[in-house]
């Protein structure tokens, strides 16, 4: 049956129509893998509803009784994504993991960790971190994210001040954490800008290496 028409006054339909069955909810999980499965070959703007219809294999009357378009997809897809990276996050920088643990070790377990996140989730991270340039929602996540990340960062670090010789530590910190989060941007929305390259192996180790720099460690 068609919906009724929204009254003067009254709220919008919301883009994204939740799921409250599991059926409905394994069509949407559908539309998802879908997305998330043209993302590998294709950017955000080059792929069509239809294309995202086709390879989930369902119906156009499905898809719009989901999502109002491709960018309501995008949203949900992102959410997904940001929540299996948050969990992996989370486990990673458990303190419990760094008992022990020279600073040395802490810098390089989240270095790994940011750069393989980026790697498993590369194709929607593209896709959000493009499309944060021109949607505040997607800025206003992409930031809550990585601030969650750089604050368990520091405060990792943060546990071994005694040894950070730099004048604020928290700055030197967070200057090292951006600069990671930019360059794997940079890498993942342009690839490498300038004269040489190097691989994911020998980039971690650099990565690691510029933010210890920054700390101006007391040995």
């Amino acid at each position: 049956m068609a919906s009724k028409s929204v009254a003067a006054g009254q709220a919008r339909p919301a883009p994204v129509r939740r799921a409250r069955q599991a059926r409905s909810q394994e069509t949407v999980n559908r539309f998802l893998d879908a997305t998330e499965e043209l993302l590998r070959d294709k950017l955000f703007h080059e792929i069509g509803v239809m294309e995202i219809i086709e390879r989930s294999g369902r119906t156009v009357g499905s898809f719009y009784a989901r999502f109002s378009d491709k960018y309501a997809v995008l949203r949900l897809l992102r959410e997904r994504t940001e929540e299996r990276a948050r969990a992996e996050l989370e486990r990673v920088t458990e303190a419990e993991n760094f008992v022990g643990a020279a600073i040395e070790d802490i810098v390089a377990a989240v270095v790994g960790a940011m750069l393989t996140a980026y790697q498993d989730m590369g194709p929607v991270y593209r896709a959000t971190a493009a499309q944060a340039c021109v949607d505040e929602e997607f800025r206003a996540h992409r930031r809550e994210m990585f601030h969650l990340a750089a604050t368990r960062y520091a405060e990792l670090l943060l546990e071994h001040r005694d040894r950070i010789g730099a004048a604020d530590p928290q700055r030197a910190i967070d200057l090292g954490f951006s600069l990671l989060i930019g360059i794997a941007d940079q890498r993942l929305l342009f690839g490498p800008l300038g004269v040489t390259d190097v691989d994911e192996k020998h980039l971690a180790d650099e990565l690691v290496g510029l933010a210890l720099h920054l700390l101006e460690l007391r040995y």
